[in-house]
């Protein structure tokens, strides 16, 4: 069982969900305690990730974000 932290639909198909696990899945990934399954336009990403890559992941997200907006002059 998982609860659900994000649940996000977009428009055209596209979706972001984020969810805790309550154990890792079979296998050696006895870390992996989050999963993300994210569909944009062109893209379709899923898998399970520690709380460490989680962060790293939300940090670099972020991080391009921030580079985008300082390079287009909107931050």
């Amino acid at each position: 069982m998982s609860k659900t932290m994000i649940n996000y639909i977009g428009k055209g198909k596209t979706f972001i969900k984020v969810k805790l696990l309550h154990a890792a899945r079979k296998g050696n990934y006895k870390q992996d305690v989050i999963s993300m399954d994210i569909k944009s336009k062109t893209h379709h990403i899923a898998g399970d990730m520690t709380e460490d890559e989680a962060l790293i992941l939300s940090n670099g997200l972020i991080y391009a974000i921030m580079c985008k907006r300082h390079k287009e002059k909107k931050l």
